[in-house]
C-alpha cells in the first residue's frame, strides 16, 4: 500500500507509533489474503473430478478431428470437457429445454442469481 495512506491511517488512530504501524500492516496482510483467496476460488477451472463429486455421470466419450470430448450429465445439465492431446481446450455447459416445471420463489431466486445475466451464445 501507499505510504501516504499508511501515514494518514496512523495519524487518524492517534499518531505514528509501532502499534498503529503493526495494525496497518496486519490490515494490509488480511486484504491481501482475502484478495488472493477470492482470485483462487473465483477463477478456478472446473475439473471432471469436481463434476463427478456433484453427482454428474459420464454419458459419452468421443473423438473428433484432433480432439477428445467427455460428456457428463445430471438432470437437464450436460457438461463437456474437450481436450486437444492432454490439454483442456473447452469446458461447456448445455442446459436442455425444460417446459412447464413448477417453480418456487426460492428456486427462482437461486436460478436468477446464477443465470439471470447470462446471454445466449
Amino acid at each position: 500500500m501507499n505510504n501516504k495512506l499508511r501515514e494518514q491511517y496512523c495519524l487518524e488512530k492517534g499518531g505514528i507509533n509501532p502499534s498503529n504501524i503493526i495494525e496497518w500492516y496486519y490490515i494490509e496482510w488480511l486484504e491481501y489474503k482475502l484478495t488472493e483467496a477470492f482470485k483462487q476460488s473465483d477463477n478456478s477451472e472446473l475439473t471432471e473430478e469436481q463434476l463427478k463429486g456433484l453427482g454428474f455421470k459420464l454419458t459419452k466419450q468421443y473423438e473428433h478431428d484432433e480432439f477428445h470430448t467427455n460428456r457428463y450429465a445430471k438432470g437437464i445439465l450436460e457438461v463437456e470437457f474437450t481436450y486437444e492431446a492432454q490439454q483442456l481446450v473447452t469446458c461447456d455447459l448445455t442446459i436442455s429445454e425444460l417446459n412447464c416445471k413448477p417453480v418456487t420463489f426460492d428456486e427462482m431466486k437461486a436460478l436468477t442469481s446464477i443465470l439471470g445475466d447470462w446471454k445466449d451464445c
